[in-house]
């Protein structure tokens, strides 16, 4: 049987961003005797994981980013897809899978996908919404086949026009609770082994909105009784532009002690074990691959209301508007409730058979591919 060939276009170095880690966990599920598949990255930076894609047979090409130079990235993407001899060319740029599905289409693609992965992460920018608008309408028309990781994404991105919704699944070994991992990644942290540790993954900035949830534990540690004798800490995890606003922020407010911060890691599953309760307090999400991980790990998650309802698994995860007496209440009394979270063996077992597990999800984008050629 002949092999499906097909590009993703991808925006940005292969690291340890959600899109990529999104790619990785598909790509490595997927059969390789039926599909292969190439990247297209922007920029001349060598990812962290790009060699972990090309060991298992992905050709990864670089082109360069659009706002530097438009002429190369346009002819780039054109020759790759053109001496690639594609079946399906599948774009991950958001707004701008208008762009690479046009230039898809000049080149004979009959199969085209557009991914919505986030949504509204132009904020407020005036220009960056009104780019979006237009090219939004030209996703319509370039694509084939639409694609979202959430509701809330599909509907940011594609407005009234149909789309499927591929969540953002895991490996459930990869995150499942790790009692080993707990012990030496506190001991590594100095944080003592009886601690209570909010964590919180993703990369730092303006989005994700780390200093938020700073800003609430500040809240919880002017009361002596609450913060029980310096026995709560906050486990940041990542890195990014606001990285040392945040450790600055830690620091001007007194609360230094209490902070831990990781840097990039390559190892982020071993984490959850070592944290009793994760905290996204981010504006908008598409739906974040941390949020699933979390309770895959058994670890009660708080999240912001600019987080999509589907990334809600089990009964333990709770939505908070950004209110800082509610964020402060909830973290509490999740602490108060002890540590119950890794014996949810029936939480657990809800993924085991829902979409969110990568086994079940790889296939049902397996068949998609597969009908798309059908019908083509």
């Amino acid at each position: 049987m002949k092999k499906i060939r097909i590009l993703y276009i991808c925006g940005g170095p292969l690291d340890h961003g959600g899109i990529t880690t999104w790619v990785y966990n598909y790509l490595s599920h997927m059969d390789k005797e039926r599909f292969c598949v190439d990247i297209v990255c922007y920029g001349n930076e060598v990812g962290s994981r790009e060699e972990l894609f090309c060991s298992d047979g992905t050709k990864v090409y670089h082109v360069p980013y659009l706002g530097k130079n438009p002429l190369k990235n346009y002819w780039g993407i054109k020759s790759i897809i053109k001496n690639g001899k594609y079946d399906i060319v599948h774009s991950h740029l958001e707004a701008m899978n208008a762009y690479s599905l046009y230039i898809a289409k000049s080149c004979g693609i009959q199969v085209r996908i557009s991914h919505a992965h986030g949504s509204d992460y132009f904020g407020g920018n005036w220009a960056k919404l009104k780019i979006h608008g237009f090219l939004k309408k030209r996703i319509h028309r370039y694509s084939t086949v639409r694609l979202a990781c959430s509701a809330a994404a599909g509907k940011w991105l594609y407005g009234d026009s149909a789309f499927e919704i591929i969540p953002n699944a895991i490996d459930l070994d990869k995150y499942a609770f790790n009692s080993n991992d707990r012990v030496e990644l506190r001991k590594q942290l100095s944080i003592p082994v009886d601690a209570r540790i909010v964590g919180c993954v993703g990369h730092f900035n303006s989005i994700k909105n780390q200093k938020y949830l700073i800003e609430v534990f500040n809240e919880i540690c002017s009361n002596s009784l609450e913060c029980n004798a310096g026995n709560m800490y906050i486990l940041f995890v990542g890195d990014g532009e606001l990285l040392d606003y945040c450790q600055e922020l830690g620091e001007k407010l007194g609360i230094s002690s209490r902070l831990r911060f990781t840097g990039r890691v390559d190892d982020v599953n071993r984490f959850y074990s070592a944290m009793d309760v994760l905290a996204m307090p981010s504006i908008k999400e598409g739906l974040p691959l941390v949020a699933v991980e979390a309770q895959a790990n058994g670890l009660s998650c708080l999240l912001s209301e600019g987080v999509p309802r589907e990334a809600k698994v089990n009964e333990h995860t709770v939505f908070l508007p950004f209110e800082i007496d509610k964020w402060k209440k909830a973290i509490l009394e999740m602490f108060m409730e002890g540590d119950n979270s890794r014996n949810r063996g029936s939480d657990i077992n809800m993924f085991v058979a829902n979409e969110y597990n990568i086994d079940y999800s790889s296939r049902v984008l397996s068949k998609i591919y597969e009908r798309s050629i059908k019908s083509d």
